[in-house]
C-alpha cells in the first residue's frame, strides 16, 4: 500500500480501525506499507493509541547508490539506441539527489527530449533542459506545498534560509519558535535532519531548486 500516510485525509482513524479489523484475521499473506512521512509512519504502528499499533515492523529504505542510478539510467537509454555523457548523468543525479520521484522525472523528460531530437546522445544541455522541465511540470504542486508551509508560523521562512544556505537561528525569530518550525518541517516530510549538529537537507531536492527560483 503506497503512500499509506494518505488513509489520514481520506478517512482517518474510523477508516484505520475498519482497516485493521478486516485485515487482522487474514493469514498466509504480506503486507507492505509504504509512505513519504515517516514520522506519521513511526506513530501509526508505534503509538499504543494508534488502530495499527504494532502491525508491522519498521524500516528505513536507504537511499539508491548513485552508482545504480546511473547504471540503471544509462541501461534504459541503451535499450533505446541512446548513450548518455558522464557530465549528463553527473547533472542529472546532482540536481535531483537521486530522490526517486524526481530523479526519474528528470530522466524521462531527458530521454522525450533526446528523442524527440533525434540525438544518439543525452549531453549536458539536455539534461539541464531536462531539469527545466520538470520544475515546470511540478510546479502547480510545489506552488500548493509552498502555499501550505506558509500557512505554518515562521515554517516558509526557516525553510527559504535553509534553500538559500543560511542558517535559521540567525533570522531573528526566537529560538523555541524556530525549532519549532524546523519540527513540523520534519514531520511534514518537507526536511530531514542531516549528519552534522543543525543540519538539515530538503527531502525533495527539485522543491529547493524550485524555492530558491521562486525567492530570486
Amino acid at each position: 500500500m503506497d503512500e499509506f500516510q494518505e488513509i489520514e485525509r481520506l478517512g482517518g482513524q474510523r477508516l484505520l480501525q475498519r482497516l485493521r479489523a478486516n485485515l487482522q484475521p487474514q493469514r498466509r499473506t504480506a503486507y507492505l506499507f509504504l509512505g513519504s512521512r515517516m514520522t506519521f509512519l513511526c506513530s501509526l504502528f508505534a503509538d499504543r493509541g494508534q488502530a495499527f499499533y504494532r502491525f508491522a515492523v519498521l524500516e528505513d529504505l536507504p537511499a539508491v547508490p548513485e552508482d545504480a542510478w546511473r547504471s540503471y539510467i544509462g541501461g534504459r537509454l541503451a535499450e533505446q539506441g541512446i548513450g548518455a555523457t558522464s557530465r549528463a548523468l553527473d547533472l542529472l543525479l546532482e540536481r535531483t539527489g537521486g530522490h526517486p520521484y524526481c530523479t526519474m522525472a528528470v530522466a524521462y523528460n531527458a530521454y522525450l527530449q533526446t528523442r524527440m531530437h533525434g540525438d544518439a546522445t543525452l549531453d549536458a544541455d539536455t539534461a539541464l533542459f531536462a531539469v527545466d522541465r520538470a520544475l515546470e511540470q511540478l510546479d502547480s504542486a510545489y506552488e500548493a506545498l509552498w502555499r501550505d508551509l506558509r500557512r505554518a508560523a515562521h515554517a516558509d521562512r526557516v525553510l527559504a534560509a535553509l534553500a538559500l544556505g543560511g542558517r535559521p537561528y540567525t533570522l531573528g525569530i526566537p529560538g523555541s519558535q524556530v525549532s519549532r518550525a524546523l519540527r513540523q518541517l520534519q514531520e511534514g516530510s518537507v526536511l530531514v535532519r542531516g549528519e552534522g549538529r543543525g543540519q538539515y537537507h530538503l527531502v525533495d531536492p527539485l522543491f529547493g531548486e524550485w524555492l530558491r527560483r521562486k525567492l530570486a
